[in-house]
């Protein structure tokens, strides 16, 4: 089955999608670094490295780009001046990163920078909702419930944590919210498989899995 994931730190089942590296420590030994996603970027593929920004690094130097708060411990306005002085065409910032950044951190970036596209992975996990708002009124917000999905029990064994399991449920109906959502995995670190079974039968299954994506690089101008 044909399907992008654009959260991935590892080359698995997918057509492609963006291979997101992890810099600096802690190392886990299953995921790509910078190096490892450069190395297998493959565009004819629509398979795109993702380069990750570490804290020391003041600017970017790919057109898409990771940022991850929590692990990197940076500061809303490190991010912004980061992207002010890289210009990518795409920003996928982490949103678990309670309590040091608030949704309106991230949403007040989308919106300094409205030709960039941002991709608010994970959703926000508890803050979930604040996310599914900006997808719905912002132009430039794309989301993707990557770690989210199966840590509150959408997928997977967990316990069900019901006010984020029908938000995703919401956001996967609502027609102006589900043309935002991207497929994510987080794959090692959650599954691929888990979740793709539960895309696949829905009816909207080629959305999530090839069009948005599709759709989110032609706006960002990516090829």
């Amino acid at each position: 089955m044909k399907f992008y994931d654009a959260h991935s730190h590892r080359l698995l089942g997918q057509s492609g999608g963006f291979l997101i590296g992890l810099e600096g420590k802690p190392v886990f030994p299953d995921t790509l670094t910078n190096d490892g996603t450069f190395a297998l970027e493959n565009r004819t593929r629509l398979l795109f490295a993702v380069e990750y920004v570490a804290a020391g690094t003041l600017r970017g130097s790919r057109p898409l780009l990771k940022y991850h708060p929590r692990r990197e411990r940076y500061s809303p306005e490190f991010v912004s001046d980061s992207i002010r002085r890289s210009e990518p065409k795409v920003c996928i910032i982490d949103t678990l990163n309670q309590p040091y950044w608030q949704p309106l951190d991230y949403w007040s970036i989308a919106r300094r920078y409205p030709d960039i596209q941002f991709i608010f992975c994970h959703a926000g996990g508890y803050d979930i909702l604040d996310f599914l708002k900006m997808a719905d009124f912002t132009p430039n917000v794309w989301l993707d419930f990557s770690l989210t999905q199966e840590y509150f029990g959408w997928t997977g064994q967990r316990p069900r944590l019901r006010h984020v399991t029908d938000c995703i449920d919401y956001a996967l109906q609502f027609d102006r919210i589900k043309r935002k959502v991207l497929f994510g995995s987080d794959e090692p670190f959650f599954s691929q498989r888990s979740p793709l079974e539960l895309y696949a039968a829905m009816p909207d299954r080629d959305l999530f899995l090839v069009e948005n994506f599709l759709n989110l690089l032609q706006k960002a101008q990516i090829d």
